[in-house]
């Protein structure tokens, strides 16, 4: 006698994860993505980010001061500020903590509670730190910046300043 075939027994298969791409004003509620790009076609746009896992990289290369906003979410990788021309986007943090923030262009942070602290900020472009809660570890503009970086702190915390670079 054949054996029934067809079905699934499920046990090793895992569901895939995607790159999710932002090219407008929009809310992702929910998620687990591998990396996502917040593209230039955002404008000075506002994206919200909530209860999202990123395995990888969050690239922002689109949004304005109303902000990108990040609520309840995780980062594996790191956060990437790269948006090229516009209003330098705001990256807002509510019980979002993230451990490495690349400001490759010019950028705001602000975090909205202290549970929402960043452990590196890594600039090579101007950053402006905002927001009475916000926490940094460690601000540092590496000797690869370009030019000479302006860092305003407007209000927060940030323990320690590595300059190696203007």
């Amino acid at each position: 006698p054949k054996k029934p075939s067809g079905g699934s027994s499920g046990g090793s298969s895992r569901p895939t994860i995607s790159n999710l791409t932002i090219s407008e004003e929009k809310a992702v509620t929910s998620g687990t993505y591998n990396n996502v790009t917040i593209t230039d076609a955002v404008a000075d746009g506002e994206v919200t980010l909530s209860n999202i896992t990123i395995k990888g990289d969050l690239t922002i290369n689109g949004g304005g001061s109303s902000s990108i906003k990040l609520d309840n979410c995780t980062i594996q990788g790191k956060v990437i500020m790269a948006k090229e021309t516009g209003a330098a986007p705001r990256l807002e943090l509510t019980n979002t903590p993230v451990a490495t923030v690349e400001v490759q262009k010019p950028a705001i942070i602000e975090a909205v509670d202290s549970a929402s602290a960043v452990t590196k900020i890594e600039a090579t472009a101007n950053i402006e730190i905002k927001g009475e809660n916000t926490k940094i570890d460690t601000l540092a503009v590496p000797e690869t910046a370009e030019s000479a970086v302006a860092v305003i702190v407007t209000a927060g915390n940030v323990s320690t300043v590595e300059a190696k670079a203007e």
